[in-house]
This record gives C-alpha cells, structure tokens and sequence, in this order.
C-alpha cells in the first residue's frame, strides 16, 4: 500500500510493503517486505528485501541512500529521521550504516563512519536534500488532474 501523495518513480518495484504518506521511492528501488514510515526517502536503486519473517521497518522522515541493500535475515527497525547507506544484514550493521540526522547536522567538516566519509556542512546537507524532496512532491501534486 503506498499513502497519499507518495511518489513511486520507474522501474521501482514494491512487493508486501506498506508506504505512509508523502513517501519516495526513487528510479529502480526495490522494496520488499517493508514498512516505510511517513516522508521517507528510498533512493536509486536500493533494494530492501526483507522477508515474510524478517521485515524491514524505516522510521519516518528517513533517507535511504541511493545503492543501498538492507537484506536482513531477522526484523530490522530503523528509527526515525536517519539516514541510511551500505548493506545492512543485522542489528550491528544499523550502527556503522546509519545516522541521526540531527546528528549529520552537527557535522561541520568531516566525518568517517565505518567505510563512509561525509565531508561538509551537514546541516546544510540536509536542508538541501530535504527541500529537494519537497520540490519532487510539489511537481507530483501540481501534476495530478483536478477533481471536478
């Protein structure tokens, strides 16, 4: 099921898996067996493939970095407002493959987490990443017909 004004863009692919509103889920993203909190982002080419089983939960206002896999073999929960990249199998990945974005906002220069490396202004990051989702959702809905 995917909520009121979300965005499911080509070639995306979403099995078993329930969008709240405002979500979305960029060219190719697969997701599978998921639930994905309101005003979430799922980026280019990400595959989240959860199982009957083992389902994948993203909190709200999350962003899935483009190229991310979250393959868990048990039910993985991300909480709300992080941001996501890597491979994910288990609970221990959720700490070297995420952040809080309040976090990423107290970044001013450079930070390393695991195999990752931000460089910049995170809070200016942020403020550009999530203006830009907006102007995705506000194109959608001055796209859609009017009802009469």
């Amino acid at each position: 099921m995917i909520g009121d004004g979300s965005n499911a863009q080509e070639n995306t692919y979403i099995i078993d898996s329930t969008l709240a509103g405002n979500c979305i889920t960029a060219h190719c993203g697969k997701i599978i067996h998921a639930e994905i909190g309101r005003e979430s982002f799922v980026g280019f080419n990400s595959f989240l493939n959860g199982k009957a089983d083992a389902r994948s939960e993203i909190g709200e206002g999350c962003i899935v970095m483009p190229h991310t896999i979250i393959d868990p073999e048990i039910p993985i929960k991300i909480p709300s407002d992080h941001l996501i990249w890597g491979f994910i199998r288990s609970k221990d990945d959720i700490k070297n493959h995420t952040i809080a974005l309040d976090d990423l906002a107290e970044v001013r220069e450079v930070l390393k987490i695991g195999k990752m490396t931000f460089s910049g202004l995170g809070s200016v990051f942020i403020e550009a990443f999530k203006k830009r989702l907006d102007q995705i959702l506000l194109g959608l809905n001055h796209s859609l017909p009017k009802n009469k």
